[in-house]
C-alpha cells in the first residue's frame, strides 16, 4: 500500500493516480489530506505538497492537477539524464518535476484544446506539439517516467511488488478501398475504364476486367498476404462508405464488399468500424455505418479508428462513446510517425471539458504506412528503420506495439517487403 498526500484530492488526480499508480504500475493506494493520518501511517508514502514532511518521498505539485479549467500553460521543459525530459522543473523535490501533472498533461491531450491551429481537414498536428518541438514524439515518454518513479518507491521498499507487463503487438488495417476495381459501382467502374483508355494503358483495362470477373486478380486483395504474414494479433478498421468525397469505398451494401468482411471476421482477432470522413461531424451517420458493419457479422461493433485520422478533442470521442464504441485506435499523427500522447500503453480518455474519467480506451498507434510513404517520403530502407526503432523502443517498456496498414498499399513492393521484415522481428516472452 502506497499513501499519497495531497493538499486536494480533485478528480484530475484521482485519474493520474490511478493511471500511473494502479494501472501501469499496479499497486494498492491511499490519498489523504490529513496531514496527522499521513504520517502516523506507515510504509511507503509519497508527499505530494510543497510542505515537507518526514519519511516521505516527496513530489512539489503544479497547479494543473487542482485545477478545473482549461487554459494556456506555461510549461518550461528541460533534458535530464536519469528522466530524459522534464516537465515544470523543480529543485526542491526529489523527483525534480511534478510527475503526477506532467503524465496528465500529455495523455489527456491537454494542448489540443487550447490550440487552434488545425490542417486543412481539422486535425491537430505534430508540429504544433510539445512532444515533437522538444524531440521526444518517438519515444513513449509517459512509460519511461512510471519506470523511474518505480525505481524511485523500491528504494524505498525493496519487497514492494509492481505490475509485469507483457510486450505484445497488433497490427492494423484500415480498409478505405476494399478492392481497386471488384465490387465498384457501375459508374465508377466506367469512369476508371474511360480514363484506361484515355491513357491506352491496356494493362490496365485487362486488370480491369480480369478483378471484376475474379476477385483474386484485384491489385488490392492483399488479404491473404496480411493475414499469412502477420506475428500477434491482427484487426481490420472497415470505411463503411462510398458516398465520394474523401469516402470512397466500394459499395458497402453488395456481395462482394460483405463477403469480404465476413471473411476477414473469420479470419482476425476483431474487426471495427473506421467512422468516415463525413461521419466525424455526424453522429447519425456514424450509428448508420456502425448498424451497416453490425448487420453483416451480426455481432456488436465496439472499437474503431476514425477515417483520415480525424480527431477533436472532446467531440471526437465523446460521439464514440455515444455510439458504446469502448476501444478506439486514432491516437497518432497523419503527418508525423511516434507517440502521440507519449505512451505505447492503452489508457482511459479523460475528458477535460466535462474534468471527468470515461469509459473509452485509447489504443496508442506509432506507426501508419502512408505516413512514411505520402509525407516524409521515406525509401524502404528508411521505413525499415523507423518501425524497427519504435518495436524496440515499445518492446524496452514491455507495451503494445500498435501499427497501422493499408491492405491498398501493399500493392508496392518495398511496402510488402518492410511489413515481411519488420514482423518477423517480432518476437513474443
Amino acid at each position: 500500500m502506497v499513501t499519497v498526500l495531497t493538499t486536494q484530492y480533485t478528480e484530475r488526480l484521482q485519474y493520474i493516480l490511478t493511471e500511473l499508480l494502479g494501472n501501469r504500475l499496479g499497486i494498492r493506494y491511499a490519498v489523504t489530506t490529513n496531514v496527522n493520518d499521513f504520517n502516523a501511517t506507515t510504509g511507503v508514502k509519497i508527499n505530494y505538497t510543497s510542505t515537507q514532511q518526514e519519511n516521505s518521498l516527496q513530489i512539489i505539485p503544479a497547479d494543473l492537477l487542482f485545477e478545473n479549467n482549461i487554459k494556456k500553460q506555461k510549461i518550461d521543459v528541460i533534458n535530464d539524464e536519469t528522466w530524459h525530459t522534464i516537465l515544470w522543473p523543480n529543485k526542491s523535490g526529489e523527483i525534480p518535476f511534478d510527475v503526477f501533472a506532467a503524465s496528465f498533461y500529455l495523455l489527456s491531450r491537454y494542448e489540443e484544446y487550447g490550440d487552434t491551429k488545425r490542417d486543412h481537414h481539422g486535425r491537430f498536428e505534430a508540429k504544433n506539439s510539445i512532444a515533437f518541438n522538444h524531440d521526444f514524439l518517438q519515444f513513449p515518454l509517459v512509460d519511461h517516467w512510471c519506470e523511474m518513479l518505480k525505481e524511485k518507491l523500491k528504494a524505498i521498499n525493496p519487497n514492494i511488488a509492481f505490475k509485469q507487463h507483457q510486450f505484445n503487438a497488433i497490427t492494423t488495417v484500415d480498409i478505405d478501398f476494399a478492392y481497386l476495381y471488384h465490387g465498384l459501382d457501375m459508374k465508377r467502374w466506367t469512369g476508371k475504364l474511360v480514363k484506361s483508355i484515355l491513357r491506352f494503358d491496356l494493362n490496365a483495362i485487362l486488370i480491369q476486367i480480369k478483378s471484376t470477373l475474379n476477385v483474386k486478380y484485384d491489385p488490392y486483395n492483399t488479404y491473404q498476404f496480411i493475414r499469412k504474414t502477420v506475428r500477434g494479433k491482427l484487426g481490420y478498421f472497415l470505411l463503411m462508405s462510398n458516398n465520394g468525397g474523401h469516402d470512397k469505398n466500394i459499395k458497402v451494401n453488395g456481395n462482394a464488399f460483405k463477403t469480404l468482411v465476413k471473411e476477414l471476421y473469420q479470419n482476425s482477432d476483431f474487426i471495427g468500424i473506421h467512422p468516415s470522413y463525413a461521419s466525424n461531424q455526424n453522429f447519425k451517420m456514424l450509428i448508420e455505418e456502425q448498424g451497416k458493419l453490425s448487420d453483416i457479422i451480426k455481432q456488436k461493433i465496439d472499437c474503431s479508428r476514425q477515417h483520415f485520422l480525424k480527431l477533436n478533442l472532446p467531440q471526437t470521442y465523446r460521439n464514440l462513446i455515444d455510439a458504446n464504441i469502448n476501444e478506439d485506435y486514432t491516437m497518432a499523427y497523419a503527418e508525423q510517425i511516434g507517440f502521440r500522447a507519449s505512451t505505447c500503453m492503452p489508457y482511459n480518455f479523460f475528458d477535460l471539458d466535462l474534468n471527468q474519467l470515461t469509459k473509452l480506451v485509447c489504443y496508442p498507434t506509432c506507426f501508419m504506412d502512408t505516413t512514411a510513404i505520402h509525407y516524409l517520403k521515406y525509401d524502404a530502407l528508411q521505413m525499415e528503420e523507423i518501425t524497427k526503432k519504435l518495436l524496440n523502443t515499445t518492446k524496452n517498456y514491455n507495451g503494445l506495439y500498435v501499427t497501422l496498414w493499408h491492405n491498398s498499399t501493399f500493392v508496392s513492393p518495398h511496402v510488402k517487403r518492410t511489413f515481411c521484415n519488420l514482423l518477423e522481428k517480432i518476437e513474443f516472452n
